[in-house]
This record gives C-alpha cells, sequence and structure tokens, in this order.
C-alpha cells in the first residue's frame, strides 16, 4: 500500500517550475527545522508542535511543503525513505537528515 503513496509524494515535486537549488535549499531548511525539534528533547507531541509551527515560515517553497504533508500518507516505515527519494529526485544531489528519520518513522 505504500507503493502508491510513495509515487504521490514523488509526483508532487518531479517537473516543478521551482529550481534544485532552491529545493535543495528548502529541503535543508527543513532538516533544520528537525534538527532543532529533536534537540529540544522533549514529548514527541512538543516536537511536532515546534515542527508544524516553523515549518511554514522556513521552508519557501509549497512543493517541498506538500511533499512533507504527503508523507503522512506512506506507512511510517516508509516516510524517511519515499521522502530522501522525493528529495534526491528534484535535487539531483544525495540528501539525508536523521533528525527527519526520527521523527517521522
Amino acid at each position: 500500500m505504500a507503493k502508491p503513496f510513495g509515487a504521490l509524494a514523488l509526483l508532487l515535486l518531479v517537473g516543478c517550475p521551482v529550481s534544485a537549488d532552491d529545493l535543495a535549499a528548502d529541503f535543508e531548511r527543513l532538516c533544520g527545522v528537525f534538527e532543532e525539534a529533536l534537540a529540544l528533547n522533549d514529548k514527541p507531541g512538543v516536537m511536532a508542535v515546534y515542527v508544524r509551527d516553523n515549518l511554514p515560515y522556513r521552508v519557501e517553497s509549497k512543493e517541498v511543503l506538500d511533499a512533507y504533508d504527503a508523507i503522512f500518507l506512506v506507512d511510517p516505515s516508509e516516510r524517511y525513505r519515499v521522502f530522501k527519494q522525493a528529495a534526491e529526485a528534484n535535487m539531483a544531489d544525495s540528501w539525508d537528515c536523521l533528525a527527519f528519520k526520527a521523527l517521522v518513522e
């Protein structure tokens, strides 16, 4: 069941009009928000609220925010892999964010 939703997340980004450099910067900003949330070392709900409150102000591209929203349609064990594939497909570069992985799986 995760595969159709994984494809959906990839389709949200592939071919979007935003430049690869802009997307790369936003994927890094997204990772930064997750690193800050994880550094709070608080309850999962508190960290989730931190992410929810900060992403819209720090990540500029709607495409990255839409892909993040879509990732919750994917099985938790597949979320990081699918999001990573979407990021790398659009950045034409590798992307890793262990804080993101820790908080979305």
